[in-house]
């Protein structure tokens, strides 16, 4: 089944973020070994039916990967799969398919939201594929994509990624973004 309007906004928004990261039933290709698990919280600013936050568990790479998005008492919100020429995502009894992570998160947010940067993020460095500049008064994170990912608390999990508002002219696709913040809280051994 394709991506289509049917599903409602909110119950893409857990699967969504769950599906980037995270997988459950399906056994992983054996390449697949790094796993990482917390809890995460969206939130668009001016818009509280548009935030969520779900636990996660995120197996792969922005490559080939999956991720489970789990709500209170474990209950699952949504599963993801991937390659890198296909994204299914799985919420509940419907399933829906997307080119890439970044097209799924449109789909799903309604907001672009850097998916295959994630991976990079949590680690506590700038995604490879794009430029990405140290923030001011060597506070620890970067700015890359129209983000500034804070990682002033990495070492006890957390990570901050924050997008700013910005009116249509003052982006280069011409659209209007909210101001996006999104909170990682990782498990840690």
């Amino acid at each position: 089944m394709s991506a289509s309007p049917a599903f409602s906004r909110r119950d893409l928004v857990g699967a969504a973020l769950a599906a980037t990261l995270f997988s459950g039933c399906a056994t992983p290709p054996p390449s697949i070994t790094k796993i990482t698990s917390g809890r995460m919280a969206m939130q668009v600013v001016n818009d509280a039916s548009r935030s969520f936050n779900a636990d996660f568990e995120l197996q792969g790479s922005a490559d080939r990967g999956q991720l489970l998005l789990s709500g209170m008492l474990g209950t699952r919100l949504a599963q993801a799969t991937w390659t890198p020429t296909r994204v299914t995502l799985s919420t509940g009894s419907e399933q829906h398919t997307f080119q890439s992570l970044d097209h799924m998160a449109l789909a799903v947010f309604g907001e672009s939201i850097p998916l295959t940067a994630l991976f990079d993020w949590i680690e506590g460095r700038p995604w490879p594929q794009a430029a990405s500049e140290a923030l001011p008064d060597k506070t620890p994170g970067f700015q890359q994509m129209g983000w500034t990912i804070d990682l002033q608390r990495l070492n006890e999990g957390r990570i901050l990624a924050q997008r700013a508002a910005a009116t249509a002219a003052n982006t280069d696709a011409g659209l209007a973004h909210p101001e996006l913040r999104l909170r990682i809280r990782l498990d840690r051994p």
